[in-house]
């Protein structure tokens, strides 16, 4: 039948790297672009079958049914031509001459028609031809100049093999059709899946309603909305995300016309009325718009989503890339505490923390410690991804990466296995295609690390005896002494009698201990020596110094009661020991640790590629470590966190620069510069090693780093943390 376009076309263009149409239209006095990127395989076709499948993909038919067939098929053939060349301009080639050009170039329109029925919806999830950039994150942006590694994601969205595709917006369409039955409003559900980016092109955004009050379900939203800032445990987030998304989708049928992230919805929605949404909109809008993002359109794998895991893929996804986490477990479950250095605060005040729950409001008001539970610290962050459209998904294992071939075209692959088929969120595809990065965050013994022969050195320490710790967690009753007690940490050194007059009462001589409390536990660890851990029965006699704590023969009850004896003794004067009534009810049972010797990664970046022919170009595939996998924390000094973070940041930077020039050895170096930097950061070289303004860190390790050099600003970061301390 007969095509009336809904927009109004202004100009065609071409850009030879990636090849791509670029199509120039208006809606009332705006103007916006739409890209029609093309695959290998699309511009080896017949020109007059290429036109006629593009005009009736449902994608790129409004855009193209009314363009005259020989404009088309005359930049068709100008850009097979240059393909077969292997001519690479880098500016674009528009069809004529027009003062508004650079104007039209710099725009950020965005592309798609109006709301949609659900059967074009379906239609649009297997596009025909290729796929526009609308599928990627920060649709209607310029793509980058880079030279693409692999197939892009067009090749990616049509050649699926085994019959998967990359898992774009699991999250947004799992929450869509988990609630499909709760909303009578076909059309507003179904644009909203477009607008959330799921297998669409966005619609023209629309300015009305700008301020998200809807007149209907106010009280219903703003509820849904404190119910996902509090939520706590993975399936209370994941149900409330759910709620969350869905209720503002169907409280705004014009949320199809924008496209992005679930954030994007949910802000329209939300709006700016509460002070708390206000501010977390204002947070993470330093970390969702970024330019039109270095790793646009590239496909990343992290394995593990631990503290470090996940703040590794918001950092990339900050970056634009298309995350996917891969975590075995189902629950955030460690309740631990972190020492955190000040920076680390601030990073994670600038992801949300103090609106979102956990941790607490009160998060960074102790004027004595800084610290957060691990499971915490893994919520809010988890959260966050959520938002920003990183797809997290539980029970599921790494197996292999290995290379494969895509519509002709090398590529590499990722296959996982589901290992609890009783898990929370939307389940993984068992083969992620098209991948370009894969980061190993997954602790020492990582799957990814062995997958790839990275090895693992161990670093010594200049004590020879043993160095232990051991971990003890009592319930929060919030009893009056309880509310009263403040954290410490204490040393030998500084601290002889006291130390002398607990072990002359308890039987154990320690050298340190701390304790923070939160509004759920106490959290004391201490280090005994193994001399007096002999004596009260906790470890044999002979048992062997240099073995890992789980081979050592160890009793429990012992343990549990050197641990209870020391959190009874009155640790600082004026303030009472835990009460009976909490040392009787302990979380779990206490743990016993040795960080006598701490272990690294000889490398933590590596490159492969595939094999191919002297004629075919190989795809390579970046493999990065970060976290425990990368480099083990010394305890006492609270390297943890402020260690990964940096090595996350770290990793990115190298991967970005790694996309930007093609260079696998200038994105080592950078990496190995950093690296060098990293491992000698420790509490006693923190002044000479790191620059003094905390406000400045960044992405580039330049920005952190005394001593790293700066790579002509290919890794210059995102805006500096600037959040109120």
């Amino acid at each position: 039948g007969g095509c009336v376009p809904p927009v109004k076309l202004t100009r065609l263009g071409i850009k030879h790297m990636p090849p791509q149409l670029i199509v120039e239209y208006c809606v009332g006095p705006k103007r916006s672009l739409h890209y029609v990127q093309l695959s290998a395989e699309a511009l080896l076709a017949n020109i007059e079958q290429l036109i006629d499948e593009l005009k009736v993909d449902p994608m790129h038919r409004p855009y193209l049914c009314s363009v005259p067939t020989t404009q088309l098929g005359e930049l068709l053939r100008r850009l097979q031509q240059a393909s077969s060349q292997d001519k690479r301009p880098i500016k674009d080639s528009w069809s004529q001459e027009n003062p508004m050009r650079r104007k039209a170039l710099g725009s950020r329109g965005r592309s798609s028609p109006p709301c949609m029925s659900r059967k074009r919806q379906q239609q649009l999830s297997t596009p025909s031809v290729a796929s526009s950039t609308a599928h990627e994150k920060g649709v209607g942006r310029r793509p980058p100049q880079a030279q693409q590694d692999g197939p892009s994601i067009s090749d990616r969205t049509n050649c699926m093999q085994h019959g998967q595709s990359w898992p774009m917006h699991a999250w947004a369409q799992w929450s869509l059709k988990a609630n499909e039955g709760s909303s009578n409003n076909t059309c507003s559900r179904s644009s909203a899946v477009a607008g959330s980016g799921v297998g669409n092109a966005s619609g023209v955004s629309d300015s009305s309603n700008s301020s998200g009050t809807f007149s209907n379900g106010n009280s219903s939203i703003n509820e849904s909305f404190e119910i996902f800032r509090k939520s706590r445990g993975v399936r209370s987030i994941v149900t409330a995300f759910k709620g969350l998304f869905s209720t503002c989708v169907a409280a705004d049928p014009g949320s199809g016309e924008q496209n992005g992230d679930p954030l994007d919805i949910i802000k329209r929605v939300v709006g700016q009325q509460r002070r708390l949404a206000r501010e977390l909109w204002d947070r993470l809008r330093l970390h969702q718009a970024q330019g039109d993002g270095p790793l646009l359109g590239k496909c990343v794998v992290v394995v593990g989503a631990g503290p470090v895991g996940l703040r590794c893929a918001l950092e990339l996804r900050t970056l634009g890339a298309n995350v996917v986490v891969l975590e075995r477990r189902t629950d955030f479950d460690r309740i631990n505490r972190l020492h955190l250095w000040p920076w680390c605060g601030e990073d994670l005040k600038s992801w949300g923390a103090k609106v979102l729950e956990p941790p607490e409001m009160s998060f960074g008001s102790d004027p004595d410690f800084l610290h957060i539970g691990i499971a915490e610290l893994q919520m809010l962050l988890f959260k966050a991804c959520l938002l920003l459209g990183v797809q997290v998904f539980f029970g599921t294992e790494f197996v292999a990466s290995q290379p494969t071939t895509q519509c002709g075209t090398p590529s590499w692959e990722v296959h996982c296995h589901l290992a609890n088929s009783n898990h929370p969120g939307p389940t993984a595809p068992s083969v992620l295609p098209g991948v370009s990065i894969l980061i190993g965050a997954d602790g020492t013994h990582g799957s990814v690390a062995r997958a790839h022969c990275l090895q693992l050195v161990e670093a010594g320490n200049l004590r020879k005896e043993a160095a232990l710790g051991l971990v003890a967690n009592y319930s929060n009753r919030q009893t009056h002494a309880e509310k009263n007690m403040r954290p410490f940490s204490l040393a030998r050194q500084f601290f002889e009698t006291l130390f002398k007059k607990c072990e002359q009462q308890t039987g154990v001589e320690l050298e340190n201990i701390v304790c923070y409390s939160s509004a759920q536990t106490h959290y004391l660890v201490m280090t005994p020596t193994k001399k007096s851990l002999q004596n009260l029965g906790a470890w044999p006699i002979g048992t062997a110094t240099g073995s890992s704590t789980s081979e050592k023969v160890q009793s429990d009850a012992a343990l549990a009661q050197i641990a209870r004896s020391v959190a009874a003794f009155p640790w600082k004067p004026g303030q009472e020991p835990l009460p009976q009534e909490v040392l009787d009810s302990p979380v779990g049972a206490p743990s016993l640790f040795d960080f006598s010797r701490t272990r690294r990664a000889a490398s933590g970046l590596h490159v492969v590629q595939t094999d191919t022919g002297q004629d075919e170009k190989p795809a390579q595939l970046l493999i990065g470590l970060c976290g425990d996998a990368l480099i083990e924390p010394f305890w006492p000094e609270g390297l943890g966190i402020i260690r990964g973070f940096f090595g996350a940041l770290d990793i990115a930077s190298a991967t970005k620069v790694w996309v930007q020039t093609g260079s696998r050895d200038e994105a080592t170096s950078h990496f190995e510069a950093a690296y060098r930097q990293l491992k000698t950061l420790s509490a006693s070289t923190r002044k000479t090693v790191l620059r003094p303004d905390e406000r400045a860190y960044g992405l580039d390790p330049a920005s952190r780093y005394r001593f790293a050099s700066q790579a002509q600003d290919r890794s210059s970061s995102m805006p500096a943390i600037r959040v109120r301390r």
